[in-house]
């Protein structure tokens, strides 16, 4: 009888899960029509969280799936430049997490011939734009999620309180390995930051990113929407080596590195230990932060899953930073 009665609760758990997406779905889709903020149903570990999504935010997620939809492939810019010039390639043997590109707005090629292989972290993913809604609003009331410690004292030199840590219209805020732009993009339109970067090494993903900047900038002048043009001057995206920088002076960073090499995530937690950020999100496992190096002034504030377009389920940690 227990064995029966367990079967049954689970079953009606599925139904009511199964009802609960198609009353999400019929929702959507009377909101599209009626122009309003589309709402979806982010399912994230047991619980049905319900978040809305500004329209200006999908059809920026459309337009990237359409042009990214034939160049999606996880080695496409495998063959680049992995030292500046074979003279000092004796000298300075190649590492596997960086790729030599500069920081530029537009992607450079890679030279004709030659060109020897990277070992780089080229792997890709990207979570659905629930997820990042859903990220964004954890973000944004941070100090609702600290540790009791930490909600009841703030910063740890006494001088800001537990909104410190907080997602604000004046934070900054920073995308490593950022694709084609999908989190930079839903960071700046949703007003989230004052301003959103991106570096994405593999420059056809660069420059698919930026393809797409340059139309939706073009659209929002068309249509005479001056809020989503005033924010898409907020988006920078950049073709380059985020591990090259000494330092980062953002407030907030969001890293997809779950299929970052170890030495990539040694090198940026070296970067992240002699810079101010105040709260970075990674897939990482803690104590593989910690093997690798990273100082232990950061630490966890909460962990939940995040969902992928492949529909599976990663759990992304929040880090914060207590000195």
């Amino acid at each position: 009888q227990p064995t029966i009665n367990a079967q049954r609760f689970g079953l009606k758990a599925t139904k009511r899960g199964k009802k609960i997406e198609r009353n999400s779905r019929k929702a959507n889709k009377q909101q599209k029509r009626d122009g309003d903020p589309v709402s979806e149903i982010e399912l994230l570990g047991s619980k049905a969280t319900p978040v809305s999504i500004d329209p200006s935010i999908k059809r920026v997620y459309r337009v990237i799936d359409q042009k990214s939809f034939l160049v999606w492939g996880l080695s496409s810019d495998w063959m680049v430049p992995s030292t500046p010039s074979s003279s000092s390639s004796a000298s300075a043997p190649c590492t596997r997490s960086a790729v030599r590109l500069p920081l530029t707005r537009c992607p450079q090629p890679s030279p004709p011939g030659g060109a020897a292989r990277d070992n780089a972290s080229e792997g890709y993913g990207e979570m659905t734009a629930g997820s990042i809604q859903h990220l964004i609003n954890h973000l944004v009331c941070m100090h609702m999620h600290l540790p009791d410690h930490l909600a009841r004292n703030g910063h740890s030199q006494g001088a800001k309180a537990a909104t410190f840590w907080n997602l604000t219209p004046e934070s900054t805020f920073l995308d490593i390995g950022s694709g084609y732009g999908k989190v930079v993009f839903h960071f700046a339109l949703a007003g989230a930051a004052a301003w959103a970067r991106g570096v994405e090494y593999v420059p056809s993903r660069a420059a698919v990113a930026n393809e797409v900047l340059a139309e939706v900038k073009q659209w929002s002048l068309e249509c005479s929407d001056p809020l989503t043009a005033q924010r898409l001057e907020r988006v920078e995206l950049l073709c380059g080596d985020a591990t090259k920088d000494p330092l980062i002076s953002t407030s907030h960073i969001y890293i997809y590195d779950k299929v970052f090499s170890d030495e990539t995530i040694e090198r940026i937690a070296v970067i992240l230990n002699c810079s101010p950020v105040r709260v970075f999100v990674s897939y990482q496992r803690p104590d593989t932060w910690r093997r690798l190096g990273l100082s232990e002034k950061y630490i966890v504030s909460e962990s939940f899953p995040m969902r992928t377009t492949g529909n599976q389920n990663f759990r992304c940690h929040i880090f914060v930073n207590v000195c």
